[in-house]
This record gives C-alpha cells, sequence and structure tokens, in this order.
C-alpha cells in the first residue's frame, strides 16, 4: 500500500488563534510519534504475569531492580487477596504500598487503570487496620474510585469480605449502592470518600468543582 502523508499548511488558517491552535496540535502529534519510533517493539519486551514488562519510563526514581522487586511483591498480594493479575506497573504501585513507601506519584493516560489498581489497594490497606481516604476535587471523581472498591469487594477473599463491618449491607448488596461513602473494616480501618474542602460527597449530587 503506498504511504501517505498528511501535512496542515498556514495557508488554510484565516486567523492567529487558529494558526496557534494548529501548531499546538501538531507539536503534539509530533511527539507522540517520537516516541512511538523510540517505544521498545512488543516482541523484544519480558512477559509477565499480564502482559509485558516495561522497557523504559519517561520518569522512574527507582532502580529497575527495586522495580521489579516491588512488582512481585504486588502482584502476589493481589492475587492471593483479590485473584486477579496485575500489569507491572500496576503491581509495582500495589507493591510500593504494602512495603510502605510514603509517597507515590503515578502520572500516566486516560484508562490506563489507575482508578481500578486505586480500589484494590484502599482494600488492602483498610483490612490492614489503616484509614483510606479517597480525595478529589469533585464528588464524582471520588465516587468513580469508591465504585471499584465496592466492584473489587465482590471478588476479594472471604477474610477481607468477612471483615466489612457494615454487616447489614452484605457485600452483594453494596454493588447495587449510589450514595455508599464510607466502608468500615474490622481493626479499625476504613475507605472514605472526601473532597477537597473536607466534607463528604453525594454522589447524586452533580458534579460540583471545588475552588
Amino acid at each position: 500500500m503506498k504511504k501517505q502523508t498528511l501535512s496542515v499548511t498556514e495557508q488554510y488558517f484565516k486567523d492567529v488563534e487558529d494558526l496557534k491552535e494548529a501548531k499546538a496540535i501538531n507539536k503534539s502529534q509530533e511527539e507522540v510519534v517520537r516516541l512511538l519510533k523510540g517505544a521498545t517493539p512488543k516482541y523484544k519486551l519480558k512477559n509477565w504475569t499480564r502482559g509485558y514488562i516495561p522497557e523504559h519510563y519517561k520518569r522512574l526514581n527507582i532502580s529497575r531492580q527495586e522495580a521489579f522487586r516491588l512488582a512481585v511483591i504486588g502482584a502476589r498480594e493481589a492475587l492471593t487477596y483479590f485473584q486477579v493479575n496485575l500489569h507491572f506497573t500496576q503491581a509495582m504501585l500495589f507493591g510500593a504500598v504494602v512495603e510502605g513507601y510514603d509517597t507515590i506519584y503515578a502520572i500516566t493516560t486516560s484508562q490506563y487503570g489507575k482508578s481500578w489498581t486505586l480500589g484494590m489497594i484502599a482494600i488492602y490497606r483498610a483490612y490492614k487496620g489503616h484509614q483510606v481516604r479517597i480525595a478529589a476535587a469533585t464528588g464524582e471523581t471520588a465516587t468513580i474510585i469508591m465504585s471499584k472498591v465496592i466492584g473489587h469487594l465482590q471478588n476479594a477473599d472471604e477474610s477481607i469480605q468477612s471483615s466489612v463491618l457494615d454487616s447489614g449491607n452484605k457485600i452483594e448488596k453494596l454493588q447495587t449502592s449510589t450514595s455508599k461513602t464510607k466502608i468500615s473494616f474490622k481493626g479499625g480501618g476504613c475507605v472514605e470518600i472526601v473532597t477537597l474542602g473536607g466534607n463528604s460527597v453525594d454522589p447524586k449530587k452533580k458534579q460540583q468543582r471545588y475552588r
């Protein structure tokens, strides 16, 4: 198939703002192309329990050896308590929490599975006796992660399910709850929704922004 090239030239734009916007888009596209060209082909990557082990990150402030160690720990704990296989980066994040890392920054694209992974980590921490608070700028955002928490509880190990204090609400009933803002566990742990304003949120309310 003949290769075709699409180029956008300045003559198609009638005002400066459109031109600036187009140049910004082109610059982003060029960056994507550069990253794709520098990516390691899948056939050269090492297999992981799910997917592959990334060959490089844009930024990773720990050694590859430490990253692998954390990923092994995270994968083990996730499989033990939730019967799921994590991708390498997800397992590394989980392992960092297990190993007591105080602060973790995870900057990824959307649909990467951050909320899904955080939901699992929140349960794990609460089960171990910690108070976990899901903070976000809006109630809707926090509720998304809480929905992941509730979803993971459905498939969590029996030891976790039986530690949920809300015995009046069976685990399966939590799945249909639209207003759950806190789940408490035996041992003092809990998972709770808060906003940046410090108040619990009502998922039924319209999305609001806090300044």
